[in-house]
């Protein structure tokens, strides 16, 4: 049996979860994406609009330019080190994948003299005067012990 493959409509389900969840903030938050041409990012209204409302704006990346999205590609690296490159998703347990997610967010950048991109999203989040609400810390926690699951 072959392992489920990313789809458009996942993406958009997603998406529409992760605003559903933070309701008002996510236009705030998410202001835009930027996507590479994959499959699963070939519904650019679904993404874009919800109800007939625009929720954020989003960028495609030229074809085999992956210098437009080097943080993407640094982030692909860093999931690596903890999955490898090809294996199936469906073998990993969502422990796992929130433990990566979450070392990923707390591994200090040279980008962000040593800061990780916790810390420089929840500056952000301060200077703006956002308020940090449960859905906020569900989606990005401050800190969790994620390294036990790794």
């Amino acid at each position: 049996m072959n392992p489920p493959i990313a789809t458009d409509t996942n993406t958009v389900q997603a998406i529409n979860a992760i605003a559903r969840k933070l309701g008002p903030l996510f236009p705030t938050l998410f202001k835009s994406i930027t996507m590479d041409n994959g499959s699963e990012f070939s519904d650019a209204l679904g993404i874009e609009y919800h109800q007939g409302q625009q929720r954020t704006t989003i960028f495609y990346c030229h074809p085999y330019s992956s210098y437009e999205r080097g943080s993407n590609e640094n982030a692909n690296k860093l999931i690596c080190r903890h999955i490898p490159k090809g294996q199936s998703m469906t073998k990993i347990s969502k422990n796992k994948i929130k433990a990566v997610q979450n070392w990923i967010n707390h591994y200090p950048r040279p980008m962000f003299k040593g800061k990780t991109s916790n810390d420089i999203f929840y500056q952000c989040i301060r200077e703006e005067g956002i308020p940090i609400t449960p859905a906020l810390l569900d989606l990005f926690p401050i800190y969790e012990n994620y390294l036990e699951e790794i």
